[in-house]
């Protein structure tokens, strides 16, 4: 995790603060010169004033440590390793650090919990990079400080611009500009490191959070807001707090994230599919999908029965989806199961009818797959799990019924999985046909009585990425895999998607 200090984790400038406090780096009537030297360089000055800002300031500290500035350190219970009339030092501007953090500036609340969120959810080893401009020992004791408040014990390291010490003298070596982080950074994610998260308050080097955000990682461009002394920070949190995002955060930056796994090349799922797995479409959008098939009118009918429009969307999972739900729900008085059989039952004739007619060069073939695929997995896992239950429950056997539904299983998640790599899979149709129809309607009355509901919550497209990224990471090893054993009803989709 990359922070910058200053405007980021902490409200303000620090080194400014340290300079214009009174006798603790400049001697209180030098303080006024400082802070002229500080406007003509903020906000008159150039880039190229920057080297002589920092020179005629470093002239302007004092070149040993005050009797004024050991007593304000000592109050802060930071100056054991420092002597009165010493020249200044590291230690020193350590210390100095500490006083800062403590007397002179506020931490920013929100960014703590941010950090405190992804420390707390991340479950690989994490190592805090604090990435500054600012002087590598002043930023040191800042930073010390400001760790104390997550009692934990990280792994922390401040790399910034450094400076030497000469007799009490002050000299710059080397400043860490927005370019020198951009390549640090880089170079860091080139090591094989994993850049969870990145925050800087600089918007003069776009890369350093291009180059983030490519690897997998989230990069926030912290705002600071120089009147209200405030930045931006509770956007983020807000953003966090919504649970939707809060579940992609975590998908996609966390040790068993899936920002490394293959990514699904027709990007229409992703940008029009809801976290439950229901693709949504815009009016417009919904009559060029209808539309696309206008000639074909079993293939309009269809559409037309698994769509359901609210508040000017088209969702692609409407009433007929829902049949489990009660009737004064639904406004329907069929039973659960004959709502169950004629999913099954319609799922089969447009199946029949595909493989007679090629699609596969419709555009939107893969909208009508997918959709195809969606409700006839919900109904089926749902068999198998009433079946598995009976079978428990020694009331009946439905072995026979129970091996075809599994091959439907196992042919529907190819065809879904093939959609997903944009490469619709329709070999199979045929044999999809012959293991639905061997399903015994009789065998499935069981669904009548029982008491369980569909997965509704289970999303194709993130169980597919999750367990492509799982079997890739395998490699070698995902060839030794004998069985793949699921838990019922909520693994059961995951387990036969392992198997496909």
């Amino acid at each position: 995790m990359i922070l910058d200090i200053d405007r980021t984790i902490i409200n303000g400038t620090s080194w400014y603060h340290a300079c214009s406090c009174p006798n603790l780096l400049i001697d209180e009537y030098n303080i006024d010169r400082f802070k002229e030297l500080n406007n003509k360089m903020y906000v008159h000055g150039t880039s190229k004033d920057r080297y002589e800002f920092r020179k005629q300031t470093f002239e302007l500290i004092n070149k040993r440590v005050s009797e004024s500035a050991y007593r304000k350190l000592s109050e802060c219970g930071c100056a054991d390793e420092i002597l009165i009339g010493q020249n200044v030092n590291e230690v020193f501007f350590e210390a100095v650090g500490i006083y800062t953090y403590k007397k002179l500036m506020k931490s920013d609340e929100d960014c703590k919990k941010i950090v405190d969120f992804i420390y707390k959810y991340y479950f690989g080893d994490i190592e805090f990079i604090f990435l500054t401009s600012g002087y590598e020992p002043f930023m040191k004791g800042l930073v010390k400080e400001y760790m104390k408040s997550f009692h934990k014990n990280c792994t922390w390291r401040t790399i910034g611009s450094t400076i030497k010490f000469s007799n009490g003298c002050i000299y710059l070596k080397e400043v860490m500009t927005q370019e020198k982080k951009f390549q640090f950074v880089k170079k860091i994610i080139d090591y094989g490191n994993r850049v969870v998260f990145l925050a800087d308050d600089s918007v003069e080097e776009k890369e350093l959070f291009s180059v983030v955000f490519r690897n997998g990682g989230y990069a926030f461009n912290v705002r600071y807001d120089e009147k209200l002394h405030e930045s931006n920070w509770h956007e983020l949190i807000n953003d966090i707090e919504d649970e939707n995002v809060f579940l992609s955060y975590l998908m996609k930056n966390s040790e068993v994230a899936l920002s490394d796994c293959k990514k699904v090349q027709n990007n229409f799922f992703r940008l029009h599919m809801n976290e439950i797995g229901v693709i949504c479409l815009n009016d417009i959008e919904y009559q060029i999908f209808l539309g696309s098939f206008n000639r074909d009118k079993k293939i309009v009918e269809y559409i037309k029965k698994v769509s359901h429009k609210k508040e000017e969307k088209y969702y692609l999972r409407g009433r007929y989806y829902y049949y489990w739900l009660p009737s004064y729900i639904t406004g329907s008085l069929e039973s659960k199961y004959a709502g169950w059989k004629k999913i099954v039952i319609d799922g089969i004739d447009i199946i029949e009818h595909i493989a007679r007619y090629n699609i596969k060069e419709n555009k939107y073939a893969c909208i009508l797959s997918y959709v195809i695929c969606d409700h006839l997995l919900s109904v089926l896992y749902l068999a198998m799990y009433c079946a598995e239950e009976d079978v428990l429950d020694r009331e009946r056997n439905v072995i026979s019924s129970y091996r075809h539904i599994e091959n439907s299983v196992c042919i529907l998640n190819k065809i879904l999985f093939s959609v997903f790599d944009n490469k619709i899979e329709y070999s199979n149709l045929d044999s999809l046909v012959k293991e639905l129809k061997s399903i015994s309607f009789e065998d499935m009355d069981i669904i009548r009585e029982n008491e369980k509901f569909l997965l509704e919550l289970d999303n194709y497209n993130t169980i597919y990425e999750a367990v492509y990224n799982i079997i890739d990471n395998l490699k070698v090893k995902a060839q030794k895999i004998d069985k793949v054993i699921y838990f019922a009803y909520g693994g059961i989709s995951l387990g036969y998607a392992f198997k496909t």
